[in-house]
């Protein structure tokens, strides 16, 4: 499954125009759900599937070291959710993400330890 970064609409749309044929994972910036919001990252998500329907996609919302932010992806239906938090606090967020089904991942090394 290829990825693409979306900070905006048309990121999105262009990573599903990208690879046709495969999935893709529209994943958001570090930190976009306290930049941009929980909500406005979802809504960018749902128009991009709107615009193109069929075209199979996860969102990946980047809540930096806010696990409010984690909890409030999932209270939204999020598709995955990025937390970078000590490993009791990720396991407690994973347990409550589990019970929708919702996947909860660690960044990528390249970005552990970026500003929050």
């Amino acid at each position: 499954m290829s990825e693409r970064l979306v900070h905006c609409l048309q990121d999105a749309l262009d990573g599903l125009d990208e690879t046709p044929e495969q999935p893709v994972r529209l994943v958001s910036a570090p930190s976009a759900a306290r930049s941009l919001g929980v909500g406005g990252f979802l809504a960018i998500i749902a128009a991009a599937r709107a615009a193109r329907p069929g075209r199979a996609c996860l969102g990946v919302l980047d809540c930096g070291s806010h696990p409010g932010l984690a909890l409030a992806a999932v209270r939204l239906g999020a598709d995955v959710i990025r937390l970078a938090a000590a490993p009791d606090i990720l396991e407690k967020v994973r347990q409550i993400a589990a019970q929708r089904g919702i996947p909860v991942e660690s960044p990528p090394l390249s970005q552990q330890g970026s500003p929050p």
